[in-house]
This record gives structure tokens, C-alpha cells and sequence, in this order.
């Protein structure tokens, strides 16, 4: 779906016209959409690439995280498609989905993998909060 994201507002509407209509063609009652949050939040990006340095790695580095950034860029990023979703949907239809990526998938995009299995072993507390928040 990245090519959705390339588009202006009359491509994005036409994307969602299209779309829908596919499931409502196929006999389903419902168009799933999800838009992943990893791709908005700050510094993400050690999940799917190993030469990213982590920006989670310590305590001092969760603390400074801006976590209450997060849902105000999710929103500024992905409302444009969700409007057109909404707008496109056939009567009768509702959408499943929303926010892509699960919690184990977003820290460790933050931390990497290796880095979540040394901050499990060496800092409990980290480790638990990480997932809390």
C-alpha cells in the first residue's frame, strides 16, 4: 500500500473508492485499513534494519523518548487517508483495522531485537515499562 501514500488528496479519495469497492464485490461487510505507527514515531526504524542505531538503548533514553508526540503525529500523518475511507465507504460497510503494528513490533523498533534481549537481561524494570507505555 506505500503507493497510497504518494498520491494527492483526489488520488488518495480515488485509492479508497476503488478499494472498498473491491470488498463490497466480494460479498465482505467490512474493509480492513491500517496504517502502521511505526513510520511516524521518532527514531523508529532498528526493527527492519540492523545499521540503525537503536534510539532506545537505556533508561535515560526512555525517559527523553517523546512519547506523548506520538498519537498528534499519527494523527497530522494518516487523518487524510482515514477522512477518505470514511468518505469512500460503500452504505452499509464498516471498517476494521487502525493503528498497524503491534506493541512487541514498536519497541522493537526502537530498541532493535538484540537491544530488547539486553535490556530484558540487564534492566527487568526498563524492560516492563517499555511495554507499559
Amino acid at each position: 500500500m506505500m503507493a497510497l501514500y504518494n498520491g494527492d488528496e483526489k488520488d488518495i479519495r480515488e485509492f479508497f473508492r476503488v478499494y472498498c469497492n473491491f470488498f463490497k464485490e466480494q460479498g465482505y461487510d467490512v474493509v480492513t485499513f491500517e496504517a502502521c505507527i511505526g513510520m511516524i514515531m521518532p527514531g523508529a526504524g532498528a526493527l527492519g534494519d540492523s545499521r540503525v542505531i537503536p534510539v532506545i538503548q537505556e533508561e535515560d533514553d526512555f525517559r527523553n523518548y517523546p512519547w506523548d508526540d506520538i498519537p498528534e503525529l499519527y494523527f497530522k500523518e494518516y487523518s487524510k487517508y482515514f477522512r477518505a475511507l470514511r468518505e469512500e465507504m460503500p452504505e452499509g460497510m464498516k471498517a476494521i483495522g487502525g493503528v498497524g503494528n503491534g506493541i512487541f513490533e514498536c519497541v522493537q523498533d526502537l530498541t532493535s531485537f538484540q537491544g530488547l534481549c539486553y535490556i530484558a537481561a540487564d534492566d527487568e524494570e526498563l524492560y516492563h515499562n517499555l511495554f507499559k507505555k
